[in-house]
């Protein structure tokens, strides 16, 4: 509202910078509670859920395939990427939208299903407050990841998608 002629506004109070930070720390911590979790997570992960993961894994000896990995934590967002694994060996490494490679020096390294499968033992090794994995039935690897640490929210997820076996997947 415009004050009216003869009308004078009042002055504003002047905050001190202490006050500035303590409303910026309440803003961050409230923006950093509202980030969505999954909405169901998986049952609860255990080392012989894992252990039978990989056991069909390896049983599958898929050397050469394709497939999309995002991760979400509390930091920047982290794909989706396709990722293309050939003699187990990263081949390729793209944004899945684009098809820009991906820069590997920043982020993280688990872009093969055994790298994966190591990254799962080291957090349960961890024993965080919420660990939690699916897999794919028939041939092992991960379809999704979760973990949290209490009371912190130190949380971080996972999807593995479009997963494609073959040469020039």
């Amino acid at each position: 509202m415009q004050p009216s002629a003869g009308m004078t506004p009042l002055p504003l109070p002047r905050l001190s910078k202490a006050v500035h930070i303590v409303f910026s720390v309440l803003i961050a911590f409230v923006e950093a509670s509202c980030v969505p979790e999954p909405l169901s997570p998986p049952p609860r992960l255990h080392q012989a859920d894992l252990s039978a993961a990989v056991a069909r894994w390896r049983a599958a000896d898929i050397k050469d395939y394709t497939f999309e990995i995002e991760l979400v934590c509390f930091c920047p967002p982290i794909g989706p990427y396709r990722v293309t694994v050939e003699e187990g060996e990263v081949v390729s490494l793209v944004w899945a939208d684009s098809g820009t490679a991906v820069d590997t020096s920043v982020g993280r390294a688990f872009y093969t299903v055994d790298s994966i499968f190591g990254f799962i033992q080291q957090e349960l090794d961890q024993r965080p407050d919420t660990v939690r994995a699916e897999y794919d039935q028939q041939l092992g690897f991960p379809i999704l990841f979760y973990r949290d640490y209490r009371p912190v929210d130190s949380y971080l997820w996972f999807t593995i998608s479009k997963f494609t076996s073959g040469p020039g997947s």
